[in-house]
């Protein structure tokens, strides 16, 4: 039984984020004939289309264990192809603000559509290691070699691989270890436009529907 989303069924191509606010902002300028189908909580859930392509927009809360969640709930009421947008954070300063990151494990065919997505609009994209801990305070200690550190991924990919979902990360760096940059709030509820466009075409296009 459905805790979070609410609804009858969901198209086969879902985007997750973790602000509601956030979901709002990319219902707002990217879903066409959008329709509330869930609002559980606060975490809404939209269904519309783009480019054509049937789409869901949810907000899973933040953290790993609500965004497992809400990505089995989704399977369970269609969805098949899901790509999450959150946030990062670079450890050794490797990375800049607002950098986008796509996780290495990431699925093979998401991938190869969100690197061709930023490749048609002329956006820097980076790959790389990824490490998930949602523990506060965080311990900002990650794996040899991997700089950046998620709040879902991690958990995402073995719900993915438990269903035979095809899921990817779109991961945007809001926060910079070594000098205590951060990206102000505003920007993280209602910015992240480049990652919401690759996340939008990458699911237009290349994948069933």
């Amino acid at each position: 039984m459905s805790m979070f989303i609410l609804a009858d069924i969901l198209p086969r191509n879902v985007i997750l984020t973790d602000d509601p606010m956030r979901a709002e902002m990319l219902v707002a300028h990217h879903l066409d004939n959008a329709r509330l189908v869930s609002e559980t909580r606060g975490l809404r859930c939209y269904a519309g289309t783009y480019k054509d392509v049937p789409l869901a927009v949810a907000a899973c809360g933040f953290g790993t264990s609500a965004a497992m969640l809400c990505l089995k709930e989704a399977y369970e009421l269609g969805a098949g192809n899901a790509v999450y947008i959150g946030e990062c954070i670079t450890l050794s300063g490797r990375y800049s603000l607002m950098d986008i990151i796509v996780p290495k494990g990431s699925d093979a065919k998401l991938t190869r559509n969100i690197k061709a997505a930023a490749n048609a609009k002329k956006a820097a994209l980076h790959l790389a290691d990824v490490h998930t801990d949602d523990e506060f305070p965080l311990s900002r200690v990650a794996p040899d070699g991997c700089d950046i550190i998620d709040f879902a991924h991690e958990g995402l990919c073995g719900i993915a691989v438990k269903f035979g979902l095809e899921m990817a990360s779109l991961l945007v760096v809001s926060e910079d270890a070594r000098t205590g940059g951060r990206i102000d709030e505003s920007v993280r509820q209602s910015g992240f436009h480049t990652a919401a466009q690759l996340a939008f075409e990458t699911l237009a296009s290349g994948v069933e529907s």
